[in-house]
């Protein structure tokens, strides 16, 4: 019998194992923990019924003790959303263990690095630009992200992947916009975020941690006559929207009017009420 091989599945299976066993490593603490607590609960039981003034009852309390402040002082709690990466006397330790929301014992010498995993949002430095046409918009925009790999996060400081966005975004912004005119530039917002997002994602995941989710883009026209013309013709559209709105409803209210005189009618020259 020949045996076929499914490559997609064996690399399935091998990355569901792989899975089990990083989830297994990052609860572990948590059965440690507990292990740690019955220990105590044990040693104070014995240290309590057997209360003595001998070297060896002294040598149990202080055993006790040191093992419940060992005990506390490990003990933490990761907030909701947030993550933590595990280190051992200050340093990451090797592979690299993230532990997520929860309870977990984390003693001496280890402890915890915490991050906000949630969804943030990055105001982006807006930029002023010509349009082929010579009318001076200004763009801004918000990234929106979260924290995708810890280790690769605490690598890079905070002002580095600033000042990575808005480079991006200022190379996005003078390809795409200053060549085309300002009736084409109004209708850019999604077109923008798409272009920046696309252009962030690949150095955002592999060289800073994190995901982006979405670039909101807003456009705004600093030339003052271009900005006055756009509000007046806004003004002029909600007028005559006003205006429509306002006859079509006349137009209704009419109908209403002349099938109710129809059915009085009838009624007062004695005929069976029809539908209207």
């Amino acid at each position: 019998m020949t045996v076929e091989y499914k490559p997609r599945l064996v690399r399935k299976k091998c990355a569901l194992a792989q899975k089990d066993r990083h989830e297994m490593k990052k609860n572990i603490n948590r059965f440690l923990g507990i292990a740690v607590a019955v220990v105590l609960v044990v040693l104070t039981l014995i240290v309590i019924t057997n209360f003595n003034w001998s070297w060896a009852w002294w040598g149990s309390a202080i055993a006790t003790l040191i093992t419940v402040l060992w005990f506390q002082n490990g003990s933490t709690t990761v907030e909701v959303g947030w993550e933590g990466l595990l280190l051992c006397i200050g340093e990451r330790i090797d592979p690299p263990v993230t532990m997520g929301e929860g309870w977990h014992w984390v003693p001496f010498p280890f402890s915890l690095k915490l991050a906000d995993c949630r969804e943030t949002s990055v105001a982006i430095d807006p930029l002023t630009v010509l349009t082929a046409d010579n009318i001076q918009v200004e763009i801004s925009g918000t990234l929106v992200s979260k924290i995708m790999d810890l280790n690769k996060y605490f690598n890079v400081d905070p002002a580095t992947i600033k000042q990575g966005i808005d480079d991006t975004w200022d190379e996005i912004i003078r390809t795409q916009v200053v060549v085309e005119e300002f009736e084409a530039v109004r209708k850019m917002h999604v077109a923008v975020g798409d272009k920046a997002k696309a252009a962030l994602e690949n150095q955002a995941t592999s060289a800073w941690g994190i995901k982006v989710i979405r670039i909101p883009v807003t456009i705004k026209v600093k030339t003052e006559e271009v900005a006055a013309d756009l509000e007046l013709q806004a003004r002029e559209k909600l007028q005559k929207k006003g205006q429509t709105t306002e006859a079509e409803n006349f137009i209704a209210l009419e109908a209403i009017n002349i099938a109710l005189a129809n059915a009085l009618g009838r009624i007062l020259s004695g005929d069976k009420m029809r539908p209207f």
